[in-house]
């Protein structure tokens, strides 16, 4: 602040989708899975130019098959979802932000605070 720096944010899975397409030769649509405890994943699906393809999902292993559209797989659960669908075309890789260059401006407008995808754990108790 004291700088006037410039404050923007981004979703670490559209990182990961700019990753995966710049390791590509060709641009083609990407699955961005993350690990995201409890068994689950945080999915979504990018478009070649990088683009969100619809919202992040919170889902199982089971729920994260069906819901692939996408050439490639990318993310820290790239691995285990190619295994689940038989691909090989996935990266494992991890958000860096030594990257986020690669990332188009319409990707960081996003106010900088957290992105829940899914509900806390831990809820506060109701007085009664």
């Amino acid at each position: 602040m004291a700088w006037n720096a410039e404050i923007r944010g981004y979703s670490c899975l559209a990182l990961v989708a700019a990753q995966a397409l710049d390791r590509l030769e060709t641009p083609h649509p990407v699955c961005v899975a993350m690990l995201a405890g409890h068994g689950e994943y945080f999915v979504q699906n990018f478009s070649a130019d990088g683009g969100p393809m619809g919202p992040l999902a919170s889902l199982t292993p089971d729920q994260a098959t069906e819901q692939i559209n996408a050439d490639y797989i990318a993310g820290s659960a790239a691995a285990e979802l190619a295994t689940l669908v038989d691909t090989t075309d996935h990266f494992a890789i991890l958000p860096n932000a030594s990257q986020i260059s690669l990332v188009g401006d319409d990707m960081m407008t996003m106010p900088p605070q957290p992105i829940y995808g899914r509900k806390p754990d831990a809820q506060p108790v109701e007085a009664s």
